[in-house]
């Protein structure tokens, strides 16, 4: 009997067939196979194409699980089955885009019937085996065709980064870091390693790894922090109008720029574009405006530019670079400006209440999120900078999709589908073991989403994983394929 299946992630596939010999003809990976015989099991084994067995005695029952969705086609029979090709030359063929959702993927399954396929693309990419990236793969400029001479699967990858989409179902994992008091989740540094930035003085400032959650606090003299793509800076030693910048590495700190400024300045914050360092600070008074400094770090090159924001005692407390677009932004007190640091900086959106400086904003597609210095969190819109109106108070948001949103308010975690219009809380606190604290966040890391909460028995941080899919609302790139087979 000749089967033909569409396998389903971790769904059982039952047939009903009987007989001594099975033959695998196609299919797309690896997946289980169990026959038995009035329910005694004569055999349970991975199977992949070209797997052909003949069992010591008849099976009556044939149960298929796989891992990942796929098309199999399947022989299963009493008579041993003999294939040969009719033909050395193709006599089908078809065509099909292949959806690219970033970095490397899969475009052809294995076919063990495929003769060739013609792969074009309208974006650079890399093609090649299973893991390719743009290190090992080979290099095909837009609009290049690629002759694929197998049957094997043909992989590509693509600059543009896989976008992650929050499930809120069955927490994956719940775990209580060391970290104490305040303070938020600033920056990816490298890997799995979280910078954690504390409003108590440095005490609770240091690294995370969030794959065991072991804290590892920096040392008290490290004062504003930089991090770049696994880079990671630090002031130390602020003196009246001189500082040293030491680079952060495992195991402690190398002195790697000395800093003199002409005037007197206390450094505030600062961020890092990889080859930039920009850092703000205020003079000793307080009441002149901040100033913006900019210090290249391949030429020395040291520019300063004034911050005026109009306010006593102002100046720009925090400073971030937004990982969509690249945007430059300040904040001061109860302002927000995007811009450019060097250039010119205008005013985005004045709020009733002082930003926090230690949550960094979560920056999004068409929202950026900012909390105020009592937790209390705004979604901004981008374009025009109105607010996303919640109906209350909510300490952490995010947006999953065109109009869903997962938020923490005073009861627990929560979501809603249609922008805030209805809310549901789907956990409580006291079912995540947490308690309402200050700074909660969310934040995403390779295929898992995170919310950062306070330990109801402890009081130190507590982190709740969620599963991660990848997002397939828009593909990053399109391959059209035409496939000739036996």
């Amino acid at each position: 009997m000749f089967i033909r299946k569409f396998l389903k992630t971790n769904q059982v596939d039952e047939v009903n067939a009987k007989g001594r010999f099975i033959k695998v003809m196609n299919c797309e990976g690896v997946f289980r196979i169990r026959a038995t015989s009035q329910g005694r099991v004569l055999i349970d084994t991975d199977a992949t194409a070209g797997f052909d067995i003949q069992t010591n005695e008849p099976f009556d029952f044939i149960e298929i699980t796989s891992d990942i969705n796929q098309k199999l086609q399947l022989w299963a029979s009493e008579h041993k089955l003999s294939y040969d090709a009719l033909s050395v030359k193709a006599s089908r063929s078809s065509s099909f885009l292949a959806l690219h959702y970033g970095e490397s993927q899969q475009v052809t399954a294995f076919d063990s019937a495929q003769f060739r396929a013609q792969v074009l693309s309208e974006t650079a990419c890399w093609v090649g085996g299973e893991g390719v990236t743009n290190l090992n793969g080979i290099y095909l400029p837009e609009n290049t065709k690629y002759m694929h001479d197998s049957a094997a699967p043909l992989h590509a990858y693509i600059t543009d980064k896989k976008t992650y989409k929050a499930v809120i179902d069955s927490p994956e994992s719940i775990g209580v870091s060391s970290i104490e008091g305040r303070g938020g989740i600033n920056h990816h540094v490298s890997g799995g390693v979280f910078l954690h930035k504390s409003t108590n003085n440095r005490f609770d400032t240091g690294l995370i790894d969030m794959s065991t959650l072991q804290f590892t606090r920096l040392d008290d003299d490290v004062q504003t922090v930089w991090v770049y793509e696994g880079d990671m800076y630090c002031v130390m030693e602020n003196k009246p109008s001189s500082f040293y910048i030491h680079r952060i590495y495992e195991g402690g700190y190398t002195r790697v720029v000395d800093i003199t400024l002409d005037e007197t300045i206390s450094v505030r914050c600062g961020v890092f574009d990889g080859l930039h360092l920009y850092f703000s600070g205020v003079t000793q008074n307080g009441y002149e405006p901040s100033k913006i400094y900019s210090y290249n770090m391949l030429t020395g090159e040291l520019l300063k530019t004034d911050f005026t924001v109009g306010m006593a005692g102002g100046g720009v407390i925090s400073m971030y670079i937004d990982s969509v677009t690249g945007e430059h932004w300040a904040v001061s007190e109860r302002h927000i400006y995007r811009g450019d640091f060097m250039t010119a900086m205008t005013l985005f959106k004045s709020l009733g209440s002082s930003v926090s400086p230690d949550s960094e904003p979560t920056f999004m597609q068409d929202h950026i999120v900012i909390q105020d210095q009592d937790g209390v969190s705004t979604a901004l819109m981008r374009g025009d900078a109105s607010e996303v109106v919640v109906n209350g108070m909510v300490y952490a948001m995010y947006k999953l999709d065109e109009k869903s949103w997962v938020y923490i308010d005073r009861t627990g975690l929560g979501t809603t589908n249609d922008n805030f219009t209805t809310k549901e809380i789907v956990y409580t606190f006291e079912e995540l073991g947490a308690a309402r604290g200050n700074l909660n966040s969310f934040f995403m890391f390779g295929d898992g989403f995170f919310c950062l909460l306070k330990d109801a028995s402890t009081g130190k941080r507590l982190f709740v994983k969620f599963p991660a899919i990848i997002d397939q609302a828009e593909p990053k790139a399109l391959f059209r394929v035409f496939k000739e087979s036996f």
